[in-house]
This record gives structure tokens, C-alpha cells and sequence, in this order.
């Protein structure tokens, strides 16, 4: 309860939630972020519970939800938020400690087996040209830093591909082709690129050589994209406005874009 108390304030007069949009009567308390955006504690809570259990912990992603706003939440609010959920707490540590070792390299090496989650110092290793993992029993070239042969015919079998942003492999079972690695990074299973770029993946980029049916699936793929400079967005809500051919679908990816936090 103390977390919470943190990132309390006390409304002086009835207050609108931008998110729910219900009222807030006058000396009751409401989430604040350092930002200066408010919204009830309910809207904000929940907010931040689908964002960890999403995995979506880096900084560019658990960010404030008012539109426009592009803050990150510290840790302080984040705690604040799930301070009555410890499981989602606990999920929070779990999601930071990997964003954590992933982007420490030189420092600590992650296997990178899929499901494996065990650490070692790269100190230990000294001089050592192959790297045996205690847990998973893989094994990897410490010199040119990639796997063994029966891993990669492992890799090939599966069709997995590496996050293009810390090159965990990621293997696709079901889903659309929109993929989310373990450190927050979206991706497009076809191209293998990141959909967060301004212009968004490469099939974004090359959207016009592909055939109509392509073109919806890229379009769905890049409307997963945080970055508002991604094309995607704008081509969406311009085929909503003007396309009567495909209302289902494009009113599937307009509430999509609508109610999706930014």
C-alpha cells in the first residue's frame, strides 16, 4: 500500500479518467505519473498488469498511456500500480532481470537456447574456446559466438528466427506474423525486422510489390508498432475511412488502433 500512497493525489474537483472516461469525485485519490498525466487507479492498474504480462518492460514500451505521452514509467509507479498483485510484481522482476542480462553482454552471458535461463560471468570463462551450458547441456563457440551444429539443424528443422533487436531465437507456432521476443521487441516473422522503425519493416517498405492479400497481413503486423511514425497507421485509418469492401476486417484494426495505449 505504501507504493501506491507514492503515486497518489487527491483530486480538489471532480476529475475525468482520459482512459474510462468516469468521474472522479472531488478528495478521492487518483493515479499521478511524474509526467503529469492522472487517471483512476483501476485504468491505470490494469494498464500496467496486460504491458508485464505481455512482456513489454523496456523503457519505450511501458510507458504513460495518455495518447501522445511518451514517458516511461519508473519503477516507483510500476510498483505503485501493482502493488495489490504480487504475482504480476513478481512477473515485473522476472521480465526486468532478462531486458537486464540481455543488454549486458560484455558482462554476463544469457544462453540463448530457447526456455533456458541460465547466466554465467564471462569472467569465469578465461580462456576457454567453447562454452557448454550447465542447464541445457548446448554448447557454443565463445570465438565467433554461435551455436553448435546440432543446434542449428535444430533451428532449421523448427523454422526459428533471431530477434533482430537482442538475437534471442524465437519459433513461431500459431499467430499472426506479428512476433514479441522476451525483451519487448516486435518483429515481422516474414522480413525479421523490427516494426518500431519509422518507416516500419522492410515488407512495410516494399508494400506496393506485394500482392493485396500480402499488403492486409503487412499492414496488421506493422498496427502492432508503438512508434507512431510507422506507415501503417495512417494507410489503416485511411482504408477505414474510404474502403467499404472489408468492414469486418478493418474495423478489427481500427478498434485495434484505437484503443491500443500509445
Amino acid at each position: 500500500m505504501t507504493d501506491r500512497l507514492r503515486i497518489s493525489s487527491t483530486v480538489s474537483r471532480t476529475f475525468t479518467c482520459p482512459i474510462c472516461l468516469d468521474d472522479i469525485p472531488r478528495g478521492d485519490q487518483v493515479c499521478y505519473f511524474r509526467c503529469g498525466h492522472r487517471f483512476c487507479f483501476d485504468c491505470a492498474t490494469n494498464y500496467v498488469t496486460v504491458k508485464v504480462k505481455e512482456g513489454q518492460v523496456a523503457q519505450q514500451s511501458l510507458v504513460c498511456p495518455q495518447d501522445g505521452c511518451a514517458a516511461p514509467l519508473t519503477v516507483q509507479e510500476i510498483r505503485g500500480c501493482l502493488s495489490e498483485n504480487a504475482e504480476c510484481m513478481e512477473k515485473f522482476e522476472n521480465f526486468s532481470l532478462k531486458l537486464f542480462l540481455e543488454r549486458s553482454p560484455n558482462t554476463l552471458f544469457f544462453c540463448p537456447t530457447p526456455a533456458c535461463s541460465n547466466v554465467i560471468e564471462t569472467g569465469t570463462l578465461n580462456e576457454k574456446e567453447k562454452y557448454i551450458c550447465p542447464a541445457c547441456r548446448r554448447s557454443y563457440c565463445l570465438k565467433c559466438s554461435k551455436e553448435d551444429r546440432k543446434f542449428l539443424g535444430l533451428v532449421s528443422r523448427k523454422g526459428m528466427k533471431k530477434c533482430p533487436s537482442c538475437n534471442f531465437w524465437v519459433e513461431k507456432s500459431e499467430g499472426c506474423n506479428a512476433m514479441r521476443c522476451r525483451c519487448g521487441t516486435t518483429f515481422c516473422w516474414r522480413c525479421g525486422d523490427d516494426v518500431n522503425k519509422d518507416s516500419g519493416c522492410r515488407c512495410m517498405r516494399d508494400i506496393e510489390k506485394l500482392s493485396a492479400r500480402d499488403r492486409m497481413d503487412v499492414l496488421q503486423v506493422n498496427s502492432h508498432a508503438t512508434n507512431r511514425s510507422n506507415p501503417a497507421h495512417d494507410r489503416l485509418q485511411q482504408r477505414l475511412r474510404n474502403d467499404n469492401l472489408l468492414p469486418g476486417i478493418f474495423g478489427q484494426l481500427g478498434g485495434l488502433l484505437q484503443f491500443r495505449p500509445f
